[in-house]
């Protein structure tokens, strides 16, 4: 049996709770507080074990009451005597809380906290329009940006809520300060459109561009063209329909994968893939259409986006046995080499059982490999090797 939570197991417990909640919490639609967090009921065995951290706890839990207006809820248990035992601590408020949680992230909830507060009140003011439960989205998507990236997305929203949007491209966007590499990104335009009260911004760029490569050694051998393009919305075909087309993210590996019978390899484009990659007119006839991405949280994100939007497809080595097989060449750190790689879950509805099993070990925080391997790490013989499997 578990004994009773140390003072860090509280601390770090406090800072979850308000991960949660702190954006509910600023609006005023959480009504968690005060917050009892119970402390575990330890045996007889082990309270006789561990006396000394026992008192220690009781100490710190005291000193908190004085300092913080904590309380603590006690029961009295038999352990060569008997002994006040805390049960319970009584955090007040999420005030209290921010002072006593752990940093997320580095950073402290008594700054975290008053940084969300002050934004809070900018979007009440200039949106009163926006529920609760949108507005709490809008506060967590806002906690990743910096002051200035704050007033720009909030202007931008207010802008589009009185302007006509659609048919506009994001070029024809009269709003100082923006342009439109900083409107093309996905997710901020899904805040844009929050914001605005609109479904869809209706924004227009240019058309959308599919690279793709032919792989058949036949045509290959023949001195036909070796790399090729689609514009959403033309009417063009490759040059032989495909039996297997390979859908990858990694530039080199489009470049240079090996020659497949029927085969024709995509260039993926992350995210935005799902969008353009699945209307390629002649992809529904392929026997097989494979999804080859990073084995990262971001990759089964954008494999879980393509089937959403509609497309089927199987992966390749994106499982837990090519993670142990080939993870020590991956990396801790994000893009920016500094910046350790942390994700939180997200409802991926449509990966397989195996992939989900990748994907979990990826973003639990107890996971001690590397979190992002990319493709071109895996050498291209274990991907053909895998195609050969769907093949068979």
């Amino acid at each position: 049996m578990a004994g009773l939570k140390t003072e860090q197991q509280i601390r770090e417990a406090l800072s979850r709770k308000l991960s949660q909640f702190y954006a509910e919490v600023m609006l005023g639609t959480c009504d968690d507080w005060p917050y009892v967090m119970a402390l575990g009921h330890p045996s007889r065995q082990w309270l006789l074990d561990n006396l000394p951290a026992l008192n220690s706890l009781i100490r710190t839990l005291r000193n908190w009451e004085g300092a913080y207006g904590t309380s603590t809820i006690y029961q009295m248990r038999e352990a060569g005597g008997p002994k006040r035992v805390p049960s319970h601590i009584v955090v007040p408020s999420a005030d209290v809380a921010a002072r006593l949680a752990s940093p997320r992230k580095g950073e402290r909830w008594e700054t975290i906290l008053p940084r969300t507060q002050s934004r809070t009140d900018l979007l009440r003011a200039e949106f009163p329009q926006l529920d609760a439960q949108s507005a709490a989205r809008v506060l967590r998507s806002l906690d990743a940006c910096d002051d200035l990236e704050c007033d720009l997305v909030l202007r931008a929203g207010a802008w589009m809520r009185t302007h006509q949007t659609s048919g506009l491209t994001y070029r024809q966007v009269p709003i100082p300060g923006i342009d439109s590499k900083w409107l093309q990104n996905r997710k901020r335009c899904e805040l844009l459109e929050t914001l605005s009260g609109k479904e869809e911004l209706g924004l227009v760029g240019w058309p959308a561009l599919v690279e793709f490569s032919y792989l058949d050694p036949i045509h290959l051998a023949a001195g036909k063209r070796h790399y090729d393009s689609w514009t959403l919305g033309d009417v063009a075909c490759p040059a032989y329909e495909p039996s297997v087309v390979i859908v990858v993210e990694n530039k080199d590996t489009y470049l240079s994968f090996p020659q497949v019978d029927g085969g024709i390899c995509v260039f993926g484009s992350g995210f935005a893939g799902a969008a353009t990659v699945g209307r390629l007119p002649w992809l529904s006839d392929a026997r097989h259409i494979v999804y080859w991405g990073d084995l990262d949280a971001d990759g089964f994100e954008i494999l879980n986006s393509y089937r959403a939007s509609g497309l089927t497809c199987s992966s390749i080595l994106m499982d837990v046995a090519t993670l142990k097989r080939f993870g020590c060449y991956g990396t801790n750190l994000e893009k920016d080499h500094r910046t350790r790689i942390v994700r939180e879950k997200k409802d991926l509805p449509y990966l397989t059982a195996s992939e989900r099993a990748a994907y979990d070990l990826l973003i639990d925080p107890n996971y001690t490999g590397n979190r992002r391997l990319e493709q071109e790490r895996i050498p291209l013989d274990e991907a053909i090797h895998a195609i050969a499997c769907l093949e068979s």
